[in-house]
């Protein structure tokens, strides 16, 4: 959707007393980009040249036009001449408290909003939280599928058919003998063999 917005129309609806009107439409114009720019809004601000005599200027900040009309052209004949020429003047919608331009903005089948209906809805735009690029809605859980009956039955058979599992067992852990050093099978030590011996020949001498 494209706003064409009537320029005074909207700033005599923020002005206050002893307002200077420059000063104004310089914050209006500043906030005008920034908002667009912030809620992504094609945005067309436009003036007529009785505070601003010259020819016709235009400035494109990304989404956000700003526009000076000839000087002589006011900016109701300046968004009527467009909506005119325009190939879908239903995505169009004029901004303006205006009710007589409003009335042919809409015989031109262009929507129409009023001035404070813009700001309250600009503000929404600006206080709406926007999801970040890498943030993604969760993906639904996938249902998980039905086993059928026949399906059921052959697995059940096969199960059936398989060798029983044989238990695991631990392997005998080898055990150590503590077995005397230097023993026979009689239990005579070689110590006590060879003092034996020894005594026999000595004995036999």
């Amino acid at each position: 959707m494209r706003y064409l917005v009537d320029g005074y129309n909207y700033l005599f609806r923020l002005l206050h007393k002893r307002e200077e009107v420059r000063s104004i439409r310089e914050d209006l114009i500043k906030e005008m980009s920034r908002l667009s720019l912030l809620a992504e809004l094609d945005i067309v601000l436009v003036f007529d040249s009785k505070y601003q005599p010259g020819y016709h200027t235009e400035k494109r900040e990304h989404l956000f036009q700003l526009i000076f009309t000839d000087e002589g052209e006011s900016a109701d004949d300046w968004i009527l001449k467009n909506l005119k020429v325009s190939k879908n003047p239903r995505i169009i919608t004029v901004v303006t408290s205006d009710k007589r331009l409003a009335m042919h903005c809409r015989n031109a089948l262009s929507h129409t909003m009023e001035c404070k209906d813009f700001q309250t809805f600009l503000q929404k735009k600006e206080t709406k939280p926007k999801l970040k690029k890498e943030e993604k809605p969760p993906l639904a859980l996938k249902t998980p599928r039905k086993i059928s009956g026949s399906l059921v039955y052959y697995l059940n058979e096969f199960e059936k058919r398989l060798p029983p599992e044989t238990p695991k067992v631990s392997k005998p852990q080898k055990v150590k003998k503590n077995l005397p050093k230097f023993k026979e099978e009689n239990g005579e030590s070689e110590f006590e063999r060879w003092e034996r011996l020894f005594k026999e020949n000595r004995d036999e001498d």
